[in-house]
């Protein structure tokens, strides 16, 4: 009768670290981006003016940020390879078009 107690315990603790793990990874996979797939594309025309000179964007540019999500410009920016420059250029852009910061 211990033995059998025992091996329920086993089991119970098995199936408890099975959801306990299926969770986790649950949550990961529900944490990946929800950011449309063509995010980076839309915001193309704020690649000039990233790298020109005068560093204020275009309206092009200011539309372009106007119409993604916070979130998804902060993950365009942690996968474009920008330099530390040109990333601090990017983090002002959406102030210099009148809209909110971001923090990322």
């Amino acid at each position: 009768m211990a033995m059998k107690r025992s091996n329920h315990a086993l089991l119970l603790l098995l199936l408890l670290m099975f959801i306990t793990l299926t969770g986790h990874k649950m949550q990961q996979v529900l944490a990946q981006s929800t950011c449309p797939s063509n995010t980076q594309q839309t915001l193309n025309p704020c690649a000039t003016d990233l790298t020109g000179a005068n560093g204020d964007p275009s309206t092009q540019c200011c539309d372009a940020i106007s119409s993604v999500d916070p979130t998804c410009l902060c993950e365009v920016m942690a996968s474009a390879s920008l330099s530390a420059a040109d990333l601090a250029k990017a983090m002002q852009m959406p102030t210099k078009c009148g809209l909110a910061a971001i923090t990322c």
